[in-house]
């Protein structure tokens, strides 16, 4: 685990600015630890030693900073355009337990060489901003940060990546609508994909509760199991080992 090693800023400024209008302020959606092993499907313990590329990893970094409260030692960079907005440089300056391995730079031009990360993980950033949806979506963008986290994954690496699409049916779904065309190319480069559903009882929520009035004017409450209903899927990505 070391340094990562970096492109030269000059090389992509021009095209970076170019994509930057996919983004916007995300202000107060913080995501941490917790929720990225929920909804990514990973323990903290696996990570240890690992080079770790977070993108949008929201404002103050909660992730990388929980991950480190954890004692977990890997080297987590952080990925979000708005560190080129002044407020949030000085927020997180202000952190005591910040690790400043901060950049400002978008998914669509990762500014690192190639195969240097162990893990790349997006919750609730890239496709957000870029996906390939024919109503307000955007395919080009997506399958630039798609091949940008192929690029900068290692040998043996692998990214796992989430919302692919909210309240999904199946897996089969997620292959026959949108992502299917993107996910099949990669696998036809070599790579290994899948599809991973995301159920409400794999995040340790098996029950919901509402309120309802009735027609007399009457709040009733209600509670339901919801364990086995689907709220989510995400994509892990697995670039093969070298061959020997």
């Amino acid at each position: 685990m070391g340094e990562i090693p970096q492109n030269d800023e000059s090389e992509s400024r021009s095209s970076y600015t170019s994509w930057i209008s996919e983004t916007s302020d995300r202000q107060g959606r913080e995501r941490g630890l917790e929720t990225y092993q929920d909804y990514l499907g990973i323990k903290k313990e696996d990570l240890r030693g690992k080079d770790i590329l977070d993108l949008g990893s929201g404002e103050t970094e909660r992730f990388s900073r929980e991950l480190k409260a954890a004692g977990i030692d890997a080297n987590v960079i952080c990925v979000n355009p708005d560190y080129s907005i002044e407020r949030f440089r000085k927020a997180n300056s202000a952190l005591p337990d910040w690790q400043k391995k901060s950049v400002a730079a978008i998914a669509q031009e990762l500014p690192f060489k190639d195969e240097c990360f162990d893990e790349v993980f997006a919750v609730y950033s890239i496709t957000v901003f870029a996906s390939p949806s024919k109503i307000g979506g955007n395919i080009e963008a997506t399958k630039r940060w798609l091949s940008e986290i192929v690029r900068v994954l290692k040998p043996g690496g692998e990214a796992r990546i989430m919302p692919l699409r909210s309240f999904p049916k199946s897996e089969e779904q997620i292959w026959q609508e949108d992502y299917g065309p993107l996910l099949e190319d990669l696998k036809k480069q070599g790579l290994d994909v899948s599809v991973e559903l995301i159920r409400y009882k794999d995040i340790g929520h098996t029950m919901s509760s509402s309120s309802h009035m009735n027609k007399d004017g009457v709040i009733e409450e209600f509670t339901e199991y919801v364990g086995d209903k689907i709220i989510d899927a995400r994509a892990v990505i697995k670039k093969p080992h070298e061959e020997q």
